[in-house]
């Protein structure tokens, strides 16, 4: 995703919930699955930029620095950035998954947003629901060791074209 493609926030999307324990990065793992990582409260705004210029330039990733309900800078995995007023809304939302460039001290402030976080995940885990999208986006063509890898091993024709 470009900045150009970052979609503008619509009235329909404001009525979507927004997680709201600032300041934490929004990674866009996939389109509506976000991964959230809570930042110190107390580190300075130039520090939490760099933090989140450089998760996106190591994962690879969209990245939206969320600094309060309507203020956010997104970074993409090129130099470029966007500040914005509109950060992500809705979505599935994950946790302690992609690791951080620095380790944060827990502090009493980020003990409890911690735990708010989990309790919303788990939340949104014991609905019984799950999340399919689009298959074919942030797809890559495989490569001559995934065909290696996922050939059939009697004929050696990638499993799609077996015939036995």
């Amino acid at each position: 995703m470009t900045p150009a493609e970052t979609p503008a926030l619509s009235p329909d999307l404001s009525a979507l919930p927004q997680y709201d324990g600032f300041p934490y990065l929004n990674t866009r793992v996939s389109p509506s699955l976000y991964h959230i990582t809570l930042l110190p409260a107390a580190a300075p705004e130039s520090t939490l930029v760099n933090i989140a210029r450089h998760q996106a330039a190591v994962n690879r990733l969209p990245v939206c620095l969320v600094l309060a309900a309507s203020r956010c800078v997104y970074f993409w995995d090129d130099p470029s950035v966007q500040w914005c007023g509109s950060p992500p809304r809705g979505g599935t939302l994950v946790a302690n998954l992609l690791e951080t460039p620095v380790d944060f001290l827990p502090t009493d402030d980020l003990r409890t947003r911690e735990r708010a976080l989990i309790r919303i995940v788990e939340n949104d885990r014991q609905k019984g629901t799950y999340m399919s999208g689009d298959l074919s986006k942030w797809g890559r063509r495989a490569t001559p060791v995934d065909i290696r890898r996922y050939a059939c091993s009697a004929c050696g024709r990638p499993l799609d074209q077996c015939v036995q």
